[in-house]
This record gives C-alpha cells, sequence and structure tokens, in this order.
C-alpha cells in the first residue's frame, strides 16, 4: 500500500463557494485517474485532521485467532492487516467500499474487540504567526504581558529582519508615554528552530483606545529547492487604557441619589374604572386555575392506574427473574446465561426509563444510557453482572464459583432494584 501521507493533498474551498461550482469540483475529481477518494477534512478542538484509511483494533485477551479471522472476513472492506503485537492488529480499509470511522465503530460493539479506532493525522500550516495580549487593557501604568510565537516545518527559515522590525509601539501616543520590557533580549533568540517564543510586558501611562501594528515575520521557502522570500504579518489588537485609580475610595463608590417623598396620586372616573376592569380579570383567573386543578387532578388518576399497569409487568419480570436465579449454574448452557442477561437488561430498562427502554449492544454502551438513572453501588452490579455474563459467553471455560458469584451478585441487584423501585406500592396497597 502507498503511504497517504505522500500521496494525500488537502484542499481549503472558498467560503461562500456555490453549491453549483462545489458539485462541479466533486465531478471533475470524479473524472480524474489520479484521484482515488474524496473525504471530508475533521476538527476536532479547533484542530484539523485528515481521517486516514486505518485502524487499530486491540483484541482481547481470551480471543483466539479463528475468532478474529472469522470476524475480519466479514468485513469486505479490509484490504491489508499488519500484526503490531500479539493484541493489536492494523487494518488497512478500501475507502471506496466503506469508510473507516463507521467500520471502527462496528468493530468496537464486538465481545471479543477491547478497542477500534481509526488513525487520523494532523493538518499543521508551513508557518504559522500569534501575537498574544493578555489582557488587552488595563490601568495606566500596569504591565500587560505579551507572547510573540512563530512555528514553522522544515525547509523554512525565518530572517534577522523579523526581529529588527518588531515594533509594538502603539499608534497616537508620544515614546514616553509607554515602555516595552523583553524576558530575554530579541537578539539572543534562536532563530533556527520552531517554535520561537518572545515574551515580555507592556506598559501604557496614557488613558484611551490605542492600537498595536501588525507585527511582520520575514521568511524564504525552500521546500520545492527554490529560494523564495516572502512575509505574513499578525494581526493588529486594540488596547483600552483605563483611567488612574482616585486616591480616595469613597470616589469611585457606588452613588446612589437620596430618597424623595413620592406624589400624591388623586383618583379620577378612569381610574375607577379600571378598578372594575382589574377585579373583573382577576375574577377570570381564578375560575381558570379552578379548571385547571381539576384537569390535573384526573390526569393524575389516569398516571395512577398507568402505574399499577407497570408495577403488576414489573412484578411479573422480577419474579421470573428471581426463580430462575434459583437454580444450578453448573448445569446452565449458553442459553440459559444468555437469557439472564437478557432479564437483567429488561429489568433495568424499565426500572430506570419505563416509557424509553434500551437494548443491544455491549454492556458499557447498554449501561451509558442508564447513567444518572441508577445509584453507583446499582451500576456497579450491574456492569460485574452483565460484564461477567459477556465474559462466560465469550469463554469456552469458567470457573464453577465465578458463575455463582455472579448469580449472588445478579441476586443483590435484583434485591436492590426492588428496594428503590420508584412504582413500589405503599403498604396500604400490599395484599
Amino acid at each position: 500500500m502507498p503511504d497517504e501521507k505522500a500521496t494525500s493533498a488537502v484542499y481549503r474551498l472558498r467560503q461562500g463557494l456555490p453549491s453549483a461550482l462545489f458539485q462541479d469540483l466533486l465531478q471533475r475529481w470524479a473524472k480524474d485517474p489520479q484521484v482515488r477518494s474524496i473525504q471530508p477534512v475533521w476538527r476536532i478542538e479547533q484542530q484539523f485532521y485528515i481521517p486516514l484509511n486505518q485502524i487499530e483494533v486491540s483484541w482481547k485477551t481470551a480471543s483466539d485467532q479463528a475468532s478474529r479471522q472469522r470476524l475480519l472476513s466479514r468485513i469486505e472492506a479490509v484490504q491489508e492487516v499488519t500484526e503490531k503485537d500479539p493484541h493489536t492488529d492494523l487494518l488497512t480499509i478500501d475507502p471506496c467500499r466503506q469508510a473507516a470511522w463507521k467500520i471502527a465503530a462496528l468493530l468496537s460493539e464486538e465481545l471479543s474487540v477491547a478497542s477500534a479506532h481509526p488513525l487520523i493525522l494532523s493538518i499543521l500550516p508551513p508557518l504559522a504567526v500569534e501575537f498574544r495580549l493578555d489582557p488587552p487593557g488595563a490601568m495606566s501604568g500596569m504591565p500587560m504581558p505579551f507572547s510573540f510565537t512563530i512555528r514553522f516545518v522544515e525547509g523554512i527559515s525565518i530572517e534577522t529582519a523579523t526581529i529588527a522590525n518588531l515594533n509594538l509601539a502603539p499608534t497616537g501616543i508620544f515614546n514616553n508615554l509607554y515602555a516595552v520590557r523583553f524576558d530575554q533580549p530579541p537578539s539572543a533568540v534562536d532563530l533556527a528552530s520552531s517554535p520561537i517564543q518572545i515574551t515580555g510586558t507592556l506598559e501604557i501611562y496614557a488613558t484611551g483606545d490605542y492600537q498595536l501594528p501588525a507585527l511582520p515575520v520575514f521568511y524564504t521557502d525552500r521546500r520545492n529547492g527554490k529560494s523564495r522570500p516572502a512575509t505574513l504579518y499578525t494581526e493588529s489588537q486594540v488596547i483600552r487604557i483605563a483611567s488612574l485609580v482616585p486616591e480616595k475610595a469613597s470616589v469611585y463608590q457606588l452613588q446612589v441619589p437620596p430618597p424623595t417623598a413620592l406624589p400624591q396620586l388623586k383618583t379620577t372616573p378612569l381610574t375607577a374604572q379600571l378598578r372594575w376592569v382589574v377585579l373583573l380579570g382577576a375574577g377570570g383567573l381564578l375560575c381558570l386555575a379552578s379548571a385547571a386543578v381539576l384537569f390535573l387532578k384526573n390526569r393524575s388518576q389516569d398516571s395512577d392506574d398507568d402505574s399499577a399497569s407497570e408495577r403488576l409487568q414489573r412484578r411479573q419480570i422480577q419474579t421470573a427473574l428471581a426463580t430462575s436465579l434459583k437454580g444450578d449454574p453448573e448445569t446452565w448452557q449458553s442459553a440459559d446465561w444468555r437469557e439472564l442477561g437478557r432479564s437483567l437488561r429488561t429489568v433495568l430498562s424499565s426500572h430506570a426509563e419505563p416509557s424509553t427502554p434500551h437494548d443491544g449492544g455491549s454492556y458499557r454502551s447498554f449501561l451509558g444510557h442508564l447513567e444518572g438513572l441508577l445509584s453507583s453501588n446499582q451500576l456497579i452490579l450491574a456492569e460485574t453482572v452483565l460484564g461477567g455474563i459477556e465474559q462466560v459467553l465469550a469463554t469456552a471455560h469458567t470457573d464453577l464459583e465465578q458463575k455463582r458469584a455472579l448469580v449472588a451478585d445478579a441476586e443483590a441487584l435484583l434485591n436492590s432494584l426492588k428496594a428503590t423501585d420508584p412504582l413500589r406500592p405503599s403498604a396500604r396497597e400490599e395484599p
């Protein structure tokens, strides 16, 4: 397989590109024999990445080579498998048949797979400059820290003219009303290694709004075998300097006007009519409130009937599960363990979210829907029991003591769910 880093190209489309031009561009690329696949760039936490056509799969120690090969044979898009270590494989995917991230999502749900994630490659510009002033404003005479950072790749050299033209003087101010102090002399900065960072403080002794000029960065690009000088500028920044702090604390405290007497209000005929309108409106609101109370009362009675039916159904499921837990796990087959796991998922789903039960997938994805709906002890017991059942199903031979311990944990989980049942009847409703 060719190296994707050497055979990939990144294009940044113009902002506001019409949809028709974009579709025409895709059609031209699709007809180009040199283009094998087109994929969008990912943006993760303000950083751009290229999705590669490879997946790193970590297998569980209980899985054997035969089960791994059977699983990979079902994925028709796999072109090549490279073993990194005994429990880690690197899969190369055909992007024209299936996306790598989709296959990684399907593999992560398999019992024999510990983890599966697609590989990505970060996109870094050949030259990046940043000037930061934190904070971008202060009181008169207060130092404001600044940092000037230059990052570049191999083949680009920063010229000394960048240091010679480093001008941090605010516009519209005399030279004796500001001061720039560097933490390290600019002449001692190493311009040959990335990143280049120049730090210091800026002090301004006059109030008002000022603008720092854009800083030029002079560099030479030799990556293509040609020497090409160029210049890149930082963004200009606006600084606001506030007034001096008064000598007395009372000067800058909150000023409150003294209280004044309210004027006397005279009752007019229009005011008397307004009173009658207010009284009639209050009477109408009282009638609406009474109707709302009656409606909510009838609705609560209907919800009580629904709760009774849910309570009866839940009792039946819990009784059947408690009966099955009384058996001897030594005689249980794989179907019995599978039925136990399915029953526990049903009980947990109806206990936490009776209206929207979740089922399917691994036990981790299932319990992820129930976080915050069960207690921490119940979640620990559920993770132990469901994870143990999946391990019993995935392993050919399991110790009898481990099976009995799983049954005991399942009984403890069932008792805990009964004790915290949200639809548990009161003492008056118990038969």
